[in-house]
């Protein structure tokens, strides 16, 4: 699917649940997954190692006769890894879902609808003259749609066919997309060796006022990326993480860990979420570490007989 570039109240019928969490160990705010219909999400998160928490996760599934919706089934799960303080990500947590309905009310399409509330959100950041910055990641499933909005380094994986598919491009000026991108909007930007520009490790995300202020740092921008894919009937789960989560699990754990424990846990979101947190953090991540699960059905799922062996191999360190 072609990416669209952006252009330039969470409501009380909405079923939602919201992670942030403040102590220094493994903790979530989240102890159940949102279920509605043939769509569940849940989340965890941890602080771990880090002395504050910049984590935010939003899940909602939504009543499509309650908000006018033109759709039998949406449920929205987002990640925002928040740098330079809490502000910006809680600051979207609070307003994502309700920006999205806003815009899907419109009638416009779903990839246009998604573009303009993340737009909406960064114009609100920069009105408030927001120092923080977050990344997002959303999936967001309307009927047989998945739409996906990628702004800096978190990640949305698929689990297709017991396979993971990944579903988003990390904005990072260490990669050949985004230096050429960083390149064409201001040629004097500097990239160190260990791919910092303006000194940001993400070269795309809301909020960071002081540097977008600056007309001398234009390269640094909140333009999502944003995706349609077609929702098949191989399609089991998505799984949306901060990189706390993707530094220290590769994308086929990710999906085999979660499998495993939505099998364990009869099709529970948040008991497969505090699994994938959890694998992190034995596998050495010390960063904040975040993961939300989506389930797209209410199959059973199975366990293939390989997957017993799965970390037969994989050791921390």
């Amino acid at each position: 699917a072609e990416p669209v570039q952006s252009p330039a109240v969470s409501s009380t019928d909405i079923t939602s649940s919201s992670s942030k969490s403040n102590s220094t160990t493994t903790s979530s705010s989240s102890s159940r997954s949102v279920e509605c219909g043939r769509l569940a999400c849940g989340m965890f998160t941890a602080q771990n190692t880090r002395q504050y928490q910049e984590d935010c996760a939003t899940t909602a599934v939504l009543s499509s006769s309650e908000h006018g919706l033109a759709f039998k089934r949406v449920g929205v799960a987002a990640v925002f890894d928040g740098h330079g303080g809490s502000e910006a990500s809680e600051h979207l947590h609070q307003h994502m879902v309700p920006r999205l309905l806003q815009q899907l009310k419109l009638g416009i399409g779903p990839q246009e609808a998604t573009a303009a509330a993340v737009q909406q959100l960064e114009a609100q950041l920069m009105s408030n003259q927001c120092t923080a910055g977050s990344t997002l990641t959303a999936a967001i499933v309307l009927d047989d749609q998945l739409v996906v909005a990628q702004v800096g380094d978190s990640r949305a994986v698929l689990c297709r066919a017991e396979k993971a598919v990944q579903l988003t491009s990390e904005h990072k000026a260490s990669g050949d997309s985004e230096r050429a991108r960083i390149a064409a909007a201001d040629p004097s930007a500097e990239i160190s060796s260990d791919g910092y520009c303006y000194g940001m490790g993400v070269s795309r995300g809301l909020g960071s006022y002081h540097i977008k202020s600056d007309c001398s740092k234009r390269a640094f921008t909140a333009t999502a990326d944003v995706t349609v894919h077609q929702v098949e009937a191989a399609d089991d789960f998505i799984v949306l993480g901060s990189d706390g989560l993707f530094d220290s699990l590769r994308n086929g754990e990710v999906v085999s860990t979660a499998r495993r424990a939505l099998a364990a846990a009869d099709g529970d979101c948040s008991a497969a979420a505090q699994a994938l947190v959890d694998r992190a953090i034995v596998m050495g991540s010390s960063d904040n570490v975040t993961a939300v699960v989506m389930l797209l059905h209410g199959r059973k799922l199975l366990l293939a007989k390989s997957n017993s062996r799965l970390f037969k191999n994989r050791s921390p360190g």
